[in-house]
C-alpha cells in the first residue's frame, strides 16, 4: 500500500477516573487495519484512581495531565490541540464506549466513501438496547429540543451530534477552528455541529452500531427544588454561562427565553425535559 492510501487519524479522549474503561478503549485502538495509522492524545483531567500509573504500559500516546477543572470541552480542545503532526482526520472517542472489533473497517469504509463529511457513530445502551448517543435531528427553534436519527441502513444526514464518537476531516476541523473551550463540559459537541452546519458541511451518521455505552441521564427525582437547581446549574450540566453561550449563539430571538426554561421548571418541579445532554460525561 502506497504512502498515499494512507489514512492518519488523531483519537482525541478526554479522562477522569475509570481506569477500567480507558485501558479497554485503548485496548481496542491498537487492532487498527491496514491503511490506518492513529496518534493518540489524552487528557486526564485529574484522575485520583490509577490512571495516571496504568497508562504508562501503553505506548505511543501523547498524555496530558489537568487539575480537575477543565471538564468535557476544554480537556478536548487542549488535547486537539496538542496534536503537532499531519493528521487527515480528528476522532472524538469518550472512554466509557466499548468499540466493536470492526469500528475502524467501518470508518475506513465511509472515509472512502464521503472523505470530506463530519462522520458520526451510533452506540446503543447495553442494558435497554435503544439507541444512547449519536447524530440527531433539530426539532423546531428550541436549540436543546433535538430527535436522534437511528440510521441503520444508509448513512443518514443529521443536523447535530454527541461528542462520543464523531471523526472530524482536519479542513473542517480548521475551518472551525475546532471545539469552542469556552463552554465549560458539554454543549460543545451539539455547538460544533450546528456551525458546522451553518458553514454548510455535511454531517452522516455510519449506519448501524459501533459501539455500547450506557445512557447516563441527570437524576433529579425525589430532591427538593433547590437541589434539583443546584445539580441542573452544576458544571457537568447545565451551567449557566454555557447555556447563555449556547442558546444565544443557536437560539434565535426566543433564546433568553430558551435560557431560563429548565431553571424554571426545576424550581416550579414540573415534569422537565428528557435530554441526553450528558453526552460527554465524565
Amino acid at each position: 500500500m502506497t504512502m498515499a492510501h494512507i489514512i492518519r487519524i488523531a483519537v482525541l479522549v478526554s479522562v477522569h477516573n475509570r481506569w477500567e474503561m480507558t485501558r479497554n478503549l485503548l485496548t481496542k485502538l491498537q487492532d487498527l487495519p491496514i491503511g490506518i495509522q492513529i496518534c493518540v492524545h489524552i487528557v486526564d483531567d485529574g484522575s485520583t484512581d490509577s490512571t495516571p500509573h496504568e497508562i504508562t504500559e501503553f505506548e505511543s500516546i501523547t498524555y496530558i495531565k489537568g487539575d480537575g477543572n477543565l471538564f468535557w470541552a476544554k480537556s478536548m480542545k487542549l488535547a486537539q490541540d496538542s496534536v503537532t503532526e499531519l493528521v487527515g482526520y480528528y476522532l472524538w472517542l469518550n472512554n466509557d464506549v466499548d468499540l466493536d472489533l470492526d469500528f475502524f473497517t467501518r470508518i475506513r469504509k465511509y472515509i472512502d466513501l464521503l472523505p470530506e463529511t463530519i462522520l458520526v457513530g451510533q452506540t446503543i445502551d447495553p442494558i435497554s438496547h435503544v439507541i444512547s448517543y449519536g447524530g440527531m435531528k433539530r426539532i423546531g427553534h428550541h436549540p436543546h429540543r433535538l430527535k436522534f436519527i437511528n440510521a441503520q441502513e444508509k448513512h443518514e444526514l443529521a443536523d447535530t451530534f454527541c461528542g462520543n464518537i464523531v471523526l472530524i476531516p482536519s479542513a473542517v476541523n480548521e475551518s472551525l477552528g475546532g471545539i469552542d473551550a469556552k463552554y465549560e463540559h458539554g454543549f460543545a459537541d451539539y455547538d460544533f455541529g450546528y456551525r458546522a452546519k451553518k458553514m454548510g458541511f455535511d454531517i452522516r451518521i455510519i449506519p448501524g452500531f459501533l459501539g455500547t455505552c450506557s445512557i447516563n441521564p441527570p437524576q433529579l427525582g425525589g430532591r427538593s427544588r433547590l437541589e434539583s437547581l443546584k445539580i441542573l446549574s452544576s458544571r457537568k450540566y447545565l451551567p449557566i454561562r454555557s447555556q447563555i453561550l449556547f442558546c444565544k449563539r443557536h437560539g434565535g430571538v426566543a433564546w433568553p427565553i430558551y435560557v431560563i426554561s429548565p431553571y424554571l421548571r426545576a424550581m416550579l418541579k414540573i415534569k422537565r425535559f428528557r435530554s441526553n445532554r450528558l453526552s460527554v460525561g465524565f
